[in-house]
């Protein structure tokens, strides 16, 4: 087989591994056609769910059968990112990934919604909900990177050589590093493994929230902080994101950045569910 065709497969098989009734759909938007995946009562608050660059809406399976009793979950591979979505048109800018994310979250018939991202899908959430504050009531921040501080020097660093040529064996040697030792899901590695051998659109590069901004910010904001994390100062960012009135701080003590949302998902659960538990 092809590797395309082993990462489709792969993607697939790990989206259909939460045991529940999936419903899959490709949304036509202004940027091309994006495949979201979903589950959990079509009645129940809708919760969407943006990965990090790379990383795939697969990322969240693990984490689905923990939310899906009571949120309607919509996983979305991010246009012109690996995947199953197709941009006609790829974003250019941040206001071009909102515009978009409207097509997304109009199709889903909601007025308001909650958004969930983890690393660059992270940053978009953030970006998004200060754009729209009319839309998004609910705001999860897994490790987020360029909302709350920069990535680190020795990350960046670290990660050159898979970004100029990336490739499998890049990737999996900069993952090992990253994680340290810290549980990751290799269903999730392997598909974002494949995935390096797709082609991809040029990343919107991020654009950080002013300080202003994020203290204006009214949604109440859960930021969940990996602590053996490499892609920035993870005490760094706990103060900083605590710092701000509608921002709650949880840990996860044994992960990394690129362990989560696919390992510790009933760790990243229960703060999910305690926080809204608690607004």
């Amino acid at each position: 087989m092809t590797s395309h065709v082993d990462f489709f497969a792969a993607l697939d098989a790990l989206l259909d591994s939460t045991g529940l009734p999936t419903d899959v759909d490709d949304v036509p938007t202004g940027a091309g056609r994006t495949r979201v995946t979903s589950w959990g009562p079509e009645t129940a608050p809708a919760t969407v769910l943006l990965h990090g660059h790379g990383a795939t809406s697969g990322s969240w399976a693990p984490l689905v059968p923990h939310l899906a009793r009571t949120q309607r979950l919509h996983a979305i591979d991010l246009i012109g990112d690996a995947g199953r979505s197709q941009a006609d048109r790829p974003p250019r800018r941040p206001e071009d990934l909102f515009g978009w994310l409207d097509d997304v979250v109009r199709w889903t018939g909601r007025s308001r919604v909650g958004l969930v991202g983890h690393s660059y899908g992270a940053w978009l959430a953030c970006s998004y909900a200060l754009s729209r504050p009319e839309i998004v009531d609910r705001l999860v921040l897994v490790d987020p990177t360029n909302c709350f501080g920069s990535l680190s020097a020795r990350y960046v660093l670290r990660a050159l050589p898979f970004l100029l040529r990336p490739s499998p064996a890049r990737w999996h040697s900069f993952l090992t590093w990253e994680t340290a030792g810290t549980s990751v899901d290799r269903r999730w590695a392997e598909v974002a493994g494949l995935a390096t051998s797709l082609p991809r659109a040029r990343v919107v590069r991020p654009r950080r929230p002013t300080h202003d901004q994020l203290a204006g910010m009214s949604c109440p904001t859960l930021v969940l902080v990996a602590d053996r994390g490499r892609a920035h100062d993870p005490a760094a960012l706990a103060r900083t994101a605590a710092s701000y009135p509608a921002v709650t701080v949880a840990h996860l003590e044994s992960a990394s950045h690129h362990s989560i949302p696919a390992a510790q998902a009933d760790q990243i659960a229960a703060a999910m569910l305690s926080h809204q538990g608690a607004t």
